[in-house]
């Protein structure tokens, strides 16, 4: 259902502007507590452009739920370590980053900052790099 609903708004939204209003109502949708069982379709998909709603969905969210949200964290992990996408690898980083600060884990964010610190991509590799640079900082 949410595939063929992303797919639905994408094909039917005549400008930018309805595209962005209609999405921002779809992600309100899971703001509100809809199943995360459906953004993990998303991120499972084949398609980049759904793989990469998955991951902005994820980014505007917070789950509550520790078995959902470690279900999501660990797919995001799957593309930012094996994605082609460097936009769906760029946006998995930032959902991870707020997973992880959501529930104050630190520690967990940082063992993905320590594997990716390297990382091809500057926009994950840099933001990686500070953040292990100031959460050191803030431990001493």
């Amino acid at each position: 259902m949410i595939i063929d609903e992303i797919i639905e708004i994408i094909e039917n939204s005549r400008t930018e502007n309805i595209l962005g209003r209609k999405l921002n109502n779809l992600y309100d949708e899971f703001r509100s507590g809809r199943d995360s069982n459906d953004i993990l379709k998303l991120l499972t998909h084949s398609n980049d452009s759904l793989v990469w709603h998955g991951c902005s969905i994820c980014c505007e969210v917070i789950v509550e739920n520790s078995k959902n949200r470690n279900t999501l964290i660990n797919e995001l992990y799957n593309i930012l370590k094996k994605s082609k996408s460097s936009k769906n690898r760029e946006r998995a980083f930032s959902a991870l980053y707020g997973f992880y600060m959501d529930v104050k884990d630190i520690g967990g964010f940082n063992k993905i900052c320590n594997e990716f610190s390297e990382d091809d991509l500057n926009e994950i590799g840099s933001f990686a790099k500070n953040f292990l640079k100031d959460s050191n900082f803030k431990r001493h």
